[in-house]
């Protein structure tokens, strides 16, 4: 008689390198627990910054399949050679020629392109992008699509604002009623203080 002895196989294990403070990030993070979930994979979260030591104690003990970082603005960098042999996904981070790893980002064009669609059927008499102080590729990308847009739609041109300390001031100045895109989520929260501040309503 023979008896077959059946080896656990451990599950893989991935790490999710990502900030959790916005909610556009936490719902990432809901999306790589159902996609692992349904591979029976095992995630470990990575949301605030950590030491080397520990990063590297945390390669030696999870022993990681695969890392998923949040290329915009991951919790921790994670040194290059932790990654040597694991396979490593960006999210929305910088080109991929950049850091020669796989990624899968937003389509900013049609974003920013879809975005003026709209507002350009609410017949402003202007319209606005409001970028971060700090520019990147995601911004730069997102107000050349909206430029594009809005110029091809109305025979306007979208005015470029910063989102600095002279923003309520810069607000003032746009010709009302302004139809405006926030270039992040506290992009237009920053929009709204500065606005309700200098007396600008926002429907």
């Amino acid at each position: 008689m023979l008896h077959f002895s059946l080896m656990s196989v451990p599950p893989v294990q991935i790490l999710a390198v990502i900030d959790t403070s916005q909610i556009a990030r936490r719902e990432k993070l809901t999306g790589i627990f159902a996609a692992a979930n349904a591979r029976k994979w095992t995630v470990k979260p990575v949301t605030k910054s950590i030491s080397e030591a520990e990063i590297k104690e945390l390669f030696k003990s999870r022993r990681p399949r695969g890392v998923i970082i949040d290329g915009f603005e991951p919790p921790v960098k994670l040194p290059r050679r932790f990654l040597k042999g694991v396979a490593t996904v960006m999210l929305d981070g910088p080109s991929t020629r950049r850091h020669n790893l796989a990624a899968v980002n937003h389509d900013n064009s049609a974003t920013a392109s879809f975005a003026a669609s709209v507002l350009a059927k609410l017949r402003g008499e202007s319209f606005a992008i409001v970028l971060p102080e700090k520019n990147n590729y995601y911004a730069r990308t997102r107000a050349e699509a909206f430029s594009r847009t809005i110029a091809e739609l109305t025979g306007k041109t979208a005015v470029k604002l910063t989102a600095d300390q002279r923003l309520g001031e810069k607000l003032r100045r746009l010709p009302r009623p302004t139809a405006l895109l926030a270039a992040t989520d506290a992009i237009g929260q920053q929009v709204i203080e500065a606005a309700a501040a200098s007396g600008i309503a926002v429907p």
